[in-house]
């Protein structure tokens, strides 16, 4: 239960940017039929809201949280990881992946460096700017 609901929030993983926004009409439709309330979405938008290194875009997202609202859902707000875009990968090695040890290369390490607690030294492409320092508060 949430302090402004007296029921536990029905729900789960919403997706719609994956696919035509006339589909979401179905979708909520059937939201509606099975009882939903609650609407955990962004997962795997990074990729869509940041197109390009300092370039961002909701507008895709700012759709997604509207036609919930609009529906009286509740919105579980994502952090978006899940999709990295692919300029970051290719630019940064940092969010890469780790290989389990059968699909490595021999001498290679687990995971990049910067993603090691006792690293002080972040791994990046041969050829490609450091990583930026993270922003300050």
């Amino acid at each position: 239960m949430t302090p402004t609901s007296p029921k536990i929030p029905y729900g789960g993983d919403y997706n719609p940017e994956q696919w035509p926004q006339e589909v979401w009409d179905e979708d909520h439709r059937l939201f509606t039929r099975a009882g939903i309330d609650t609407l955990t979405v962004g997962v795997f938008t990074w990729s869509v809201t940041q197109p390009a290194e300092r370039i961002h875009d909701f507008t895709v997202l700012d759709r997604v949280l509207d036609r919930a609202g609009a529906e009286g859902r509740r919105v579980c707000l994502a952090t978006g990881t899940a999709a990295l875009p692919p300029w970051l990968a290719k630019k940064y090695a940092a969010p890469t992946p780790a290989r389990p040890p059968s699909r490595r290369r021999p001498g290679s390490p687990p995971t990049a460096p910067v993603c090691c607690s006792s690293s002080t030294t972040p791994r990046r492409r041969p050829g490609s700017p450091p990583m930026p320092p993270p922003p300050t508060s």
